[in-house]
C-alpha cells in the first residue's frame, strides 16, 4: 500500500508557463525603477540612515 502514498512535493503545483506575464505590472518592488541611479546620492542616503541610529545610541547611552 505505501506505494500509492502522495509524494512530498507535486511537480505540477506551480505557476503556468507565462502566468508571469500576465499579472499586473508593478506589484513587485523590483518592478519599479530604483530610487536612487547616482551611487553618491545612495551613499549618502545609507550613511545618514546608519548614523542617525548610531546617534540615538550614544544618546541613550549618555544618559545612563
Amino acid at each position: 500500500m505505501d506505494q500509492f502514498k502522495e509524494a512530498p512535493n507535486n511537480p505540477f503545483d506551480a505557476p503556468v508557463p507565462g502566468q508571469g506575464m500576465t499579472d499586473k505590472p508593478g506589484n513587485y518592488p523590483w518592478e519599479h525603477p530604483p530610487q536612487y541611479t547616482d551611487t553618491m546620492e545612495a551613499t549618502e542616503f545609507v550613511w545618514d540612515k546608519l548614523f542617525k541610529v548610531v546617534l540615538k545610541n550614544l544618546e541613550y547611552l549618555c544618559k545612563i
